[in-house]
């Protein structure tokens, strides 16, 4: 300028915080069968609001095991858009997805997360277990309709006692009636291949 100062342009946007996303999400163990869903925010702190882009860029694990949307969208001005992650194990393995999110401001540069999931061998047995379990003490009422409340009453203690018993003997030899169970049918697979 004329007075000898020097002017500098600067340009400066509005840009959402890459450092609140993550690299990893990690869904653990999960029981074949069952699905566990999780939310991946994406905030914007600025008054401006930006489009987003996940695209695919490796993929381990049966089709449909690991689900994403949407994959493409709107992050609203001083809001956040979600993205749901699905996974539902179909087999005893691990699963793996690597995404690659693109935002639409300048010199944003593409972020790479990657998402997995493992399932594990007993957990379905493990439920039906204590559905089967659960059943047992809610005698059916319909076999004894001639019964009484009273006797229906009787009949649930009984089965109750019983439970309680064969917890009680688990207990006291360290284990429980399931690894009983457990134990009981290890043992005899291992007996018959050892003939």
């Amino acid at each position: 300028t004329e007075a000898g100062n020097m002017v500098v342009p600067l340009h400066a946007y509005p840009a959402i915080d890459p450092t609140q996303l993550p690299t990893r999400v990690d869904f653990g163990f999960v029981a074949l069968g069952s699905v566990h869903r999780r939310e991946l925010p994406i905030g914007c702190g600025v008054n401006v609001e930006f489009e987003y882009t996940l695209e695919q860029l490796e993929y381990s694990g049966i089709l449909g095991e690991i689900e994403v949307g949407p994959m493409h969208g709107v992050i609203p001005a001083n809001g956040h858009a979600s993205i749901a992650l699905l996974y539902s194990p179909k087999r005893l393995a691990s699963a793996r997805l690597v995404l690659q999110l693109r935002v639409s401001q300048p010199n944003f540069s593409p972020h790479i997360f990657e998402v997995v999931g493992s399932s594990q061998p007993g957990d379905v047995r493990k439920r039906h277990l204590k559905t089967l379990s659960s059943t047992a003490l809610q005698p059916d009422l319909a076999v004894f309709a001639h019964a009484t409340a009273a006797d229906a009453e009787a009949l649930a203690d009984g089965l109750a006692a019983d439970v309680a018993d064969a917890d009680e003997y688990g207990e006291n030899r360290g284990s429980t009636l399931y690894d009983d169970i457990d134990g009981s049918f290890a043992g005899t697979a291992t007996n018959e291949m050892q003939r």
